[in-house]
């Protein structure tokens, strides 16, 4: 589980399994997506984690995540 801090959130959904479409056609490497959440209203992009950050910044939040944990 990870946290990311942010400036502002201006909603929150729940979301299940059956909601998510995982697919090789939206993950070309181009972009980091793992998914898309088809709603109602809109989609949300499903962020793999392992390519969203930079490797400084994953770095950064592995020794963060580390002394939280100590």
């Amino acid at each position: 589980m990870v946290g990311l801090r942010v400036d502002q959130v201006k909603g929150a959904v729940q979301i299940t399994a059956k909601d998510i479409e995982i697919s090789k056609a939206i993950n070309t490497g181009a972009c980091p997506f793992t998914g898309v959440a088809k709603l109602d209203d809109g989609l949300i992009l499903i962020h793999d984690l392992g390519t969203f950050l930079q490797d400084a910044e994953a770095a950064d939040l592995d020794k963060a995540m580390a002394a939280a944990m100590s």
